[in-house]
């Protein structure tokens, strides 16, 4: 059987726990126990009943509860009380464990989506998917096999044990058995795993199928291409199908063959007990007692196959959530910021000889220049030159493959921590989150900066606001506002909150004359308070800047230096 790398991840969580995990297997092991007393007990009414010879662990009750059917009976309705309390405080514990390791693992796995940096690389649906769905698997996991196979294997085992001291050729029998139904489990379990792997890939394959659709479904609408969208949907949602039909045939095979060794161990634990009865060794009842606990015996054996394929699809989605984890760790940030004092100072920055690759392709190439504290630098090119990935190495989200970034003589490229706390960034995509004005506006602050008002006022952005107000919340998708108030909602975001240094990724771009002249003011404003970068086409805010850097085809070069 394949290693379930999945699910022994989830070690830690359980230990987190231990106290009430043990706490559980104490009230598995009691719920097991009192499963086998109901049936002994009707073992031994039978027989009293048809006042035949009691065999001698009927003889216990007896002693107990009397020879009185009556007081067997009251005492059956007891024991079957107390195994559903149990039953119950057990089911429930097993929930609400399940359920806090539950939160745990998304907790995390969104915690790792955040910081981690390869995370990049997997789509925005299948990101989704592994979140909202795969982490359910917890459950297959957990909840599970505590809830009903550890309780029938712990009742296979007392069941074994009560068939050794009554009868060893009846517990020789139904446990020879055990072998060949888990040699055909474990070769079920195999295959399904496989089955399971792929059929939890085609579910993140849809969902990010379903995320593209619905983020453009008003270009599929204009240009009339529904029809060719759901036919691709058929094609992941009939892969899905696929799978699901090979799982069942697989185990059309397995079910006859386990059911036809079920078969045999039955007959003959059963024709022994009839000799037995014949020459007065067994009594009528035994017969009740054999078959029940004939079931007891071969229905683990049958979850074998059945949580051998919940395991393998809780194992498959389990790994899909892990392998969210970040794969590297950078420094801390507290480690070196706390080094650099620049908390309300610009900054000085200094590229040397800064490549950046984008997969295999060199998008920044022996980048070097300095910009003095308070500068204000225009970053120029064509569209597609590695503007917006100058501003992103600012913004600590690529990954520097050779050269340095220097912040206040201070190595910091591998630092990615310190870069995100150093700088402010404006990117070219505003990101309206689906949440009110204000916690748009005042994203990544405590509370409501003093200066907001008058920061909207400059931005024009005052009156939507006062028509709305604060409170008012935004469309992820940005119905509410157009494409320039976008932006200008992004402005005010980015200089919502003092930096030492800023970074704006085309900020005049959607802009009519008047609001353009507005930011070139406002950048004009906060130059020399801070460093402030600009990846621009605006000639006012190239005229802005103390120096002008040109990227053209990964190379960039000074083309304008004020002193």
């Amino acid at each position: 059987m394949r290693k379930l790398n999945g699910i022994i991840q989830l070690y830690d969580y359980v230990k987190r726990r231990k106290a009430v995990f043990f706490g559980m297997l104490i009230l598995s092991c009691i719920v097991a126990f009192f499963e086998l007393i109901p049936v002994q007990l009707l073992g031994a009414l039978v027989d009293v009943i048809g006042k035949v010879k009691l065999t001698s662990y009927k003889l216990i009750y007896v002693k107990i509860f009397g020879t009185s059917p009556v007081n067997l009976i009251i005492a059956f309705g007891i024991v079957y009380m107390l195994e559903g309390v149990f039953s119950l405080l057990y089911g429930s514990a097993v929930t609400l464990f399940n359920n806090r390791i539950i939160e745990d693992v998304r907790n995390d796995a969104f915690r790792w989506v955040m910081s981690g940096d390869d995370n990049e690389k997997i789509r925005v649906g299948d990101i989704i998917s592994r979140i909202t769905g795969d982490v359910e698997a917890v459950t297959r996991a957990i909840a599970g096999p505590l809830n009903g196979f550890l309780t029938s294997i712990l009742s296979l085992i007392f069941s074994l044990v009560i068939f050794a001291l009554w009868n060893i050729k009846l517990a020789a029998i139904s446990a020879a058995l055990a072998p060949v139904i888990y040699l055909l489990s474990k070769w079920v379990t195999k295959r399904s795993q496989e089955l399971a792997r792929m059929e939890r890939k085609s579910f993140g394959n849809i969902s990010d199928f379903l995320s593209d659709v619905l983020s453009n479904i008003t270009l599929i609408k204009s240009y009339r291409t529904e029809k060719e969208e759901g036919k691709r949907f058929c094609r992941y949602n009939g892969d899905i199908s696929g799978y699901r039909k090979s799982t069942m045939h697989l185990f059309n095979r397995y079910w006859p063959s386990v059911r036809g060794v079920q078969a045999f161990g039955f007959v003959a634990t059963l024709l022994i007990t009839y000799h037995g009865i014949n020459a007065g060794r067994f009594s009528v009842g035994d017969i009740l007692v054999v078959y029940t606990y004939l079931t007891k015996i071969y229905a683990p054996m049958i979850l074998i196959s059945r949580y051998g394929n919940e395991l393998s699809q809780a194992d498959a989605a389990l790994e899909r959530v892990f392998e969210l984890k970040p794969k590297r760790n950078f420094i801390s940030a507290d480690k070196q910021a706390s080094d650099m004092d620049y908390a309300d100072k610009p900054l000085a920055v200094e590229f040397k000889e800064v490549s950046i690759k984008n997969d295999e392709n060199l998008v920044i190439h022996d980048l070097s220049f300095s910009a003095k504290p308070g500068q204000l630098i225009a970053i120029i090119g064509e569209s597609g030159s590695g503007k917006s990935t100058f501003i992103n190495s600012l913004a600590g989200l690529t990954t520097i493959n050779e050269g340095k970034i220097v912040l206040n003589n201070t190595d910091v490229s591998r630092d990615k921590e310190t870069l995100k706390n150093s700088f402010r960034i404006c990117f070219q995509n505003p990101y309206i989150l689906k949440r009110s004005i204000i916690e748009n506006l005042n994203y990544g602050n405590q509370e409501k900066s003093e200066n907001l008002d008058e920061l909207c006022e400059k931005l024009g952005i005052d009156e939507i606001i006062k028509n709305r107000g604060y409170d008012f919340k935004l469309d992820s998708i940005n119905k509410n506002l157009s494409g320039g108030e976008q932006r200008r909602f992004a402005l005010c975001r980015t200089l919502n909150r003092y930096a030492p240094a800023y970074a704006f990724d085309e900020p005049t771009a959607e802009l009519d004359l008047e609001n353009r002249l507005k930011v070139v003011s406002l950048l004009g404003e906060i130059k020399g308070k801070s460093t402030v970068f600009v990846a621009t086409h605006d000639e006012e805010l190239i005229k802005l800047a103390d120096k002008v850097i040109k990227i053209d085809n990964g190379v960039g070069k000074v083309i304008k230096a004020v002193n």
